[in-house]
């Protein structure tokens, strides 16, 4: 999974449908309407007294605050709300959601093509593993039958050409191991790669 998700065409894919989630959500949210309040409130300055204060108590009690003045609070709301728009932002709805959705058929398109590359990869690994792993194994089992041609060529008994061929074969052999070697390291590099 976690090699899916780091594919570079996946990756890409995947934050263009975040892109176009995000515009979806935007048009959705356009389409609401923007409300907004405030509130404030304070007390009133100026308290229902005698005109004229008669005495030094009185003259107190009118310059004081205390919880008897008027409290004045205003509430301010705001609505806006467009009652016909001639179906611009249903349509903009509409078309966001038909773009994510194709987005999201197209990031499942690259997870399959990365998919797809991963497993050939891997079974083309397999066989090169498979491949190495029997020439060695046919590398070992022909040694010592190598070595009895030799001696045999150095008795006498078999021809030099027949010895000659019998190395070839063997070179044969081990190169052909290191070219599979070669192309599993290779195969191994272009999987990191994906």
């Amino acid at each position: 999974q976690s090699v899916l998700t780091a594919a570079p065409d996946v990756r890409r894919q995947a934050a263009l449908v975040c892109q176009a989630g995000f515009r979806l959500g935007q048009s959705v949210a356009r389409k609401r309407p923007p409300i907004s309040a405030s509130i404030s409130g304070g007390k009133a300055l100026i308290q229902n007294h005698p005109s004229q204060p008669t005495n030094d108590e009185d003259q107190a009690i009118a310059r004081s605050f205390d919880d008897t003045l008027n409290q004045i609070y205003d509430l301010n709301l705001d609505l806006e709300y467009a009652l016909w728009d001639w179906g611009r932002s249903k349509t903009e709805i509409h078309s966001r959601r038909v773009e994510k959705q194709s987005l999201m058929l197209e990031l499942e398109v690259a997870r399959d093509d990365a998919l797809r590359r991963i497993v050939a990869s891997s079974i083309q690994i397999r066989l090169h593993q498979q491949s190495a792993n029997l020439s060695r194994s046919i590398l070992e089992k022909i040694a010592p039958h190598i070595e009895a041609i030799e001696a045999q060529g150095v008795a006498g008994t078999i021809g030099l050409a027949d010895v000659r061929q019998a190395k070839l074969r063997v070179l044969e052999l081990e190169l052909g191991l290191q070219e599979t070697e070669a192309r599993l390291q290779q195969s191994l590099a272009e999987l990191d790669r994906q």
